[in-house]
């Protein structure tokens, strides 16, 4: 658009939406320009945008050249170099549990197995509900495990350790033969589980003949909940 005026005139224009305006005066003229241009700008994620709007105003002779822009809309810009981004980034806290005491011995029947207390020391944060270990973080791609030291009256009976998430069995060692004497470590564990905050961790016992074999009191013996 272009808004000539000669000799004494005066030259005005109002663009509301314009790519290009030109304004020119010769002698005493004077020219103005209001430009309001809504300016659409793509942008995602949060940040700033610089947007930069030139105006070249020129005048000869005696006269005066003005111009003004204003710049009207809904400015929502990507940010390439002075953008803010806000990354929230969550962390797994592990739990665990170590034998603190000698259990009973156990039946042919899934029992529960008692006697534990919270690994603080190398899983800080970690808590028991009952004999259960409590899940402190929700994630994917956990591991449970368990590694438990059995004892055995009389040599040949086997055991069966087993991990159950809220109720739910997730693990089984199967049948392990348990010596007599020092009695033997039995291991669980199963990987790429979904556990939420505060879901537990319970494992249970089953022997081949009851009354035989029982959980050592092993300090050494856990139940974990880990992260790789």
């Amino acid at each position: 658009m272009t808004v000539d005026a000669d000799g004494e005139g005066t030259a005005t224009a109002e663009v509301t939406d314009a790519k290009g305006l030109t304004v020119t005066t010769d002698s005493e003229g004077t020219a103005s320009a209001d430009v309001a241009a809504l300016l659409p700008v793509d942008a995602s994620a949060e940040g700033t945008a610089a947007v930069e709007f030139g105006i070249d105003a020129s005048a000869d002779s005696e006269g005066s050249t003005s111009a003004s822009a204003t710049m009207v809309g809904l400015l929502s810009p990507v940010a390439t170099s002075e953008g803010t981004a806000s990354v929230e980034i969550q962390t797994f806290a592990p739990s665990g549990m170590f034998r603190s005491g000698s259990g009973s011995s156990f039946g042919t029947s899934p029992a529960q197995i008692t006697g534990w207390a919270p690994d603080t020391d190398n899983y800080p944060g970690s808590s028991l509900s009952g004999s259960d270990l409590v899940v402190q973080s929700a994630g994917e791609g956990v591991v449970l495990s368990a590694s438990i030291r059995f004892t055995a009256s009389l040599g040949g009976r086997t055991i069966i350790l087993r991990i159950l998430l809220d109720g739910v069995e997730v693990a089984s060692s199967g049948a392990v033969t348990v010596s007599s004497g020092s009695g033997t470590i039995v291991n669980a564990s199963v990987s790429g589980v979904t556990v939420e905050a505060g879901s537990l961790v319970r494992v249970t016992a089953q022997a081949s003949q009851s009354g035989m074999i029982s959980s050592a009191n092993d300090s050494a013996s856990y139940v974990r909940v880990t992260k790789p």
